[in-house]
């Protein structure tokens, strides 16, 4: 197994009950491994570097782009995804017509499984940003995401990481949807 999924598996072990821990530790979908070998990614430059230029490349656009739906595209091609078909640079492109609203899964209505794509919007313009989930239980859930920093404090790198985040529909900028992926 990749030192990153050990990394994240131990993390999950702190997180989730003990059957669901051993639970993901067999069941993660093929694109969301493909996109846990990336974690630990540190820009090189602004929104640059050899992986980053891949996962630009990958959906048509030049260095310097935000690539987080980059990133994600390229996971559900790597691990040959057929739903969602939409592969873009916009995160917001991801929100279907089988997406689930934000609000559903904060009220505990539905289930968010591995690998399901996050995707969070600024206020109500088109623009965004787009992560795919580890483990997820109502309000707050692990994902892993590109184009983020490690945390919220000042200085930290630019790249993929693994983060901790929660739905909280006030904000400006908060996650709005969950799309499924299917193979």
């Amino acid at each position: 197994m990749r030192y990153f999924s050990l990394l994240l598996l131990s993390c999950l072990l702190l997180l989730l009950p003990q059957a669901k821990a051993a639970e993901a530790q067999h069941h993660l979908p093929a694109h969301l491994d493909t996109a846990l070998t990336y974690v630990g990614t540190i820009e090189q430059g602004h929104n640059a570097g050899p992986e980053v230029s891949k996962f630009l490349s990958h959906v048509g656009l030049p260095v310097g782009n935000p690539y987080c739906a980059s990133f994600v595209s390229y996971d559900l091609d790597a691990a040959h995804v057929t739903l969602p078909t939409v592969r873009t640079p916009l995160a917001t492109r991801f929100i279907t017509s089988r997406s689930v609203d934000a609000r559903l899964v904060l009220r505990g209505a539905v289930s968010i499984p591995p690998g399901t794509i996050v995707i969070w919007r600024h206020g109500n313009s088109m623009f965004g940003h787009a992560g795919l989930v580890v483990s997820w239980h109502n309000q707050a859930g692990i994902t892993v995401e590109a184009n983020t920093t490690q945390g919220p404090y000042a200085g930290a790198r630019q790249g993929i990481w693994i983060r901790r985040r929660s739905i909280q529909p006030g904000n400006h900028f908060r996650i709005v949807a969950f799309t499924y992926v299917r193979y």
